[in-house]
């Protein structure tokens, strides 16, 4: 059985003592390398003029898991700088607002 969870200081503290949940992995948000990769891997691109703004934002507070990100080059694989721009806009949003734009 697999649970996922964006907040665990809201789960019982009884549910998480040791002999109840085996495993605990944690998935941090994405970093400039990281992304790098998926860039590579979804959009075929190794370098782009927009990289450079992507790393200032990763620098910063960025607030998109890799698998947003994932979604965000699928989503616009045909172009993109689009999904470029879509990921440097989204990352810079508070995580609270991601969440209740994609509600």
């Amino acid at each position: 059985m697999v649970f996922t969870l964006n907040n665990k200081e809201q789960i019982n503290s009884s549910i998480l003592r040791p002999g109840r949940i085996d495993v605990h992995i944690h998935f941090s948000l994405c970093d400039f390398n990281s992304f790098k990769s998926l860039a590579n891997n979804y959009l075929g691109l190794k370098d782009h003029k927009l990289f450079p703004q992507v790393e200032e934002v990763f620098q910063g507070k960025a607030t998109l898991s890799a698998t947003e990100i994932r979604e965000i080059m699928i989503t616009n694989r045909n172009s993109p700088s689009k999904a470029l721009r879509s990921v440097i806009g989204g990352a810079s949003l508070p995580f609270s607002l991601i969440s209740v734009i994609r509600s």
